[in-house]
């Protein structure tokens, strides 16, 4: 048996599955949960709640979650670069681009 990997979908972030670009997660939390399992061979290993804290107004958030694993999944997709950027300061993401499009006119 190969490696073990574990994902997870919950209902307050939207993202990418990480193995291609389908988005998962937020209020279509069933249908994130559904992707994994029928398109990437994932099993539901728990369900369940959670609480947070919103950062802006220090409210509780209720969450819900499916925490699935795959034996031998299928090799994890190469992030956009949007979403790498996504996670950098701002004057990070300013070079970052300039350095791209300057790549992009010298070749």
């Amino acid at each position: 048996m190969g490696k073990s990997r574990l994902a997870s979908v919950d209902t307050l972030q939207t993202g990418s599955c990480d193995h291609c670009d389908v988005s998962v997660g937020g209020p279509d939390l069933a249908d994130g949960a559904n992707h994994y399992s029928e398109a990437h061979g994932y099993k539901v290993v728990h369900v369940g709640g959670f609480t947070s804290s919103d950062p802006n107004t220090g409210r509780p958030l209720q969450q819900s979650i499916v925490v699935l694993q795959a034996n031998d999944p299928p090799p994890l997709r190469t992030p956009a670069v949007r979403e790498i950027l996504e996670g950098l300061p701002e004057e990070t993401r300013r070079e970052v681009a300039k350095k791209l499009l300057s790549q992009d006119s010298e070749g």
